[in-house]
């Protein structure tokens, strides 16, 4: 009789584990994929989206793919999935960490679309700022492909890869008309990024940052981007970068200074703009 009711135990903890995966797949299963034309991009929805992502996240899979050919020179050459998560997990480990509302890695892009900063992204104005985040990712992941994205604790050139994702995406947008160029400065002011508290740039090679410091790198580049060399350079260090060239080497050809000298002009516009510490 016990080893009769050993097994039944056995058998029941067997039954409810089936159950709990059965639930898990059910959950977070992606069950509906829609390809973005013209584009290496799929959307993926999960079981019970309501639908209001997709558009805004096409949006911007098509802008960032534009922007991609067109100014930057490196369209998505692999097919790149955005996955639309209602629930807390675009992949299975997601559950053990907390993750930002979106994020590029090399399983894809993932939304968390139940999450306030996203809803009130989408929701406000048309949409616009969801759809510049879509293209933010979207650019990550050529620069994935490219092979310069550093690990997250080995990072070597952090303000770079960030800001050239926010200068792209905001570019992307404005070539689409959702956005007025006119608009650039007053948004990276609103953001944050002309903060007289902000550390000088070069401590962000290493070093993650908040809402603002996205902004200060988003000048950086837009200033590397407008004097030396355009978008097509920012693809150009990436490719070089990727290569295993060491990433000094590889800025000093690219947009033709050090960055120590780039540094240095940066910084006497900083104190011109009275956004200097």
């Amino acid at each position: 009789m016990r080893r009769h009711g050993q097994r039944w135990i056995a058998g029941g903890a067997v039954l409810v584990l089936v159950l709990v995966a059965g639930w898990w797949i059910a959950r977070n299963a992606f069950v509906e994929t829609v390809a973005v034309p013209g584009t290496r991009l799929v959307l993926k929805t999960q079981l019970g989206d309501d639908g209001h992502s997709l558009e805004v996240a096409r949006r911007g899979a098509v802008a960032a793919d534009r922007w991609l050919r067109e100014a930057f020179g490196h369209p998505l050459q692999e097919e790149t999935a955005i996955r639309l998560a209602r629930t807390a997990n675009c992949v299975w480990i997601d559950g053990f960490g907390d993750q930002s509302t979106a994020w590029s890695g090399g399983d894809g892009i993932c939304v968390y679309t139940s999450r306030p900063l996203w809803r009130s992204m989408r929701e406000r104005e048309g949409g616009r700022d969801a759809v510049e985040l879509i293209a933010h990712e979207v650019i990550h992941a050529a620069q994935r492909e490219l092979g310069c994205v550093d690990e997250p604790d080995r990072q070597r050139f952090r303000w770079l890869m960030e800001g050239a994702a926010v200068y792209g995406a905001r570019e992307a947008l404005i070539a689409t008309g959702e956005r007025r160029a006119e608009e650039t400065e007053a948004s990276i002011r609103e953001g944050g990024g002309f903060r007289r508290d902000l550390v000088a740039l070069e401590l962000f090679e290493t070093r993650n940052g908040d809402d603002a410091a996205y902004q200060l790198w988003h000048r950086a580049v837009r200033l590397l981007a407008d004097e030396h060399g355009g978008p097509g350079a920012l693809r150009q260090f990436c490719a070089e970068v990727g290569q295993g060239r060491p990433w000094r080497s590889a800025f000093e050809t690219t947009f033709g200074l050090t960055t120590v000298a780039f540094y240095d002009e940066f910084d006497r516009g900083r104190v011109m703009d009275g956004s200097s510490r």
